[in-house]
């Protein structure tokens, strides 16, 4: 992907989530996309991402998930994807990245909450519903977005009940 589709996609974004994203994590974000060039074109693109953390910010507001959590949900779940078909490894390895980046100081998160994230990315896929707040917030996050690849989200597959209204509504 070249740099100003990049860049184009990271200024749409970054207006929609003003108020959302705090500098500190916008430049997590961007720096983060410097070292891994996604596809802007395909369906686990840029375009994905940024949806997935615009509905995951979105729930949050609802579901009290910890926001720096599904931030991080959303950059690192896909991150480690080898193509865009069927890739059923990819979101442990993300979570790897995750792992990996969190130790090599590129972001800060204690023990407890990178648990929350590693298990959110390494599950992500797995058709997993949770009681748990912010993971169930991050998976829901990305199953908002199934729309792109003309797949409808269905409630019982989600597991907050904000996001089973957003799919009642869809």
């Amino acid at each position: 992907m070249s740099i100003k589709a990049r860049d184009l996609i990271y200024r749409r974004y970054k207006k929609e989530l003003r108020g959302y994203v705090d500098d500190q994590m916008d430049l997590l974000i961007s720096k983060f996309f410097v070292r891994f060039p996604f596809n802007s074109l395909g369906i686990h693109g840029l375009n994905h991402v940024y949806q997935v953390l615009k509905n995951g910010l979105t729930l949050a507001e609802e579901t009290g998930a910890d926001k720096s959590v599904v931030i991080l949900f959303a950059v690192f779940h896909d991150c480690a994807r080898d193509w865009d078909g069927p890739d059923h490894a990819h979101g442990a390895r993300g979570a790897i990245v995750a792992e990996k980046m969190r130790r090599s100081g590129f972001y800060e998160l204690d023990a407890d909450r990178l648990e929350k994230l590693v298990y959110a990315c390494k599950y992500h896929t797995d058709g997993f519903v949770s009681s748990d707040p912010t993971i169930g917030t991050c998976w829901d996050a990305d199953r908002l977005d199934l729309g792109r690849v003309g797949i409808t989200p269905a409630p019982f597959k989600m597991s907050t009940q904000a996001a089973k209204e957003k799919c009642n509504y869809s």
